[in-house]
């Protein structure tokens, strides 16, 4: 978070701590911004968060807040986007939102930030769960006739 956020330095700890153990649990990255607008708020997100990304198939969520413009945006990287659905993302915004109306900058971003990383779930031994097709894995088994007989060897992992 930058310097010019319009928080006390306790207030901008309690957001970074938030922060950092959302990035703990889920294994993606979360990056919160605070200030004034430069260009159009999606634009603007999308612009961010590209410059944020270390990799194209990163997992990685921006929280861009505009208090003066009464805006906000949540933008997700196609990797994030795998395990945060829309409505997750609009239930965290709807949170954040409520928060914000009345006056509460810092309890709407903590509460975002732990609902989107309640949402995303947790990371396996410290490292994201990567579901390239977005569908839950086949478990590791033979193909059964309806009698519960197999019909073949235990699937392999196919090498991409």
């Amino acid at each position: 978070m930058a310097g010019g956020d319009g928080l006390r330095p306790e207030q901008r700890e309690r957001v970074e701590r938030a922060r950092k153990q959302a990035e703990q649990e889920t294994g993606m990255r979360f990056f919160v911004r605070i200030g004034p607008f430069s260009m159009e708020p999606r634009i603007e997100a999308e612009r961010l968060l590209t410059n944020l990304i270390d990799e194209p198939h990163d997992a990685g969520v921006l929280i861009l807040l505009g208090p003066e413009e009464r805006r906000l945006e949540v933008m997700t990287t196609a990797a994030a986007k795998r395990r945060l659905s829309d409505s997750a993302v609009g239930l965290a915004v709807l949170a954040m939102t409520s928060s914000f109306g009345v006056g509460d900058l810092v309890g709407g971003l903590m509460n975002g930030l732990r609902q989107l990383a309640d949402s995303a779930g947790h990371a396996d031994s410290g490292t994201a769960t990567r579901r390239e097709s977005g569908r839950a894995p086949i478990p590791e088994r033979g193909l059964e006739h309806v009698s519960g007989e197999p019909l073949s060897r235990p699937a392999t992992a196919i090498e991409s």
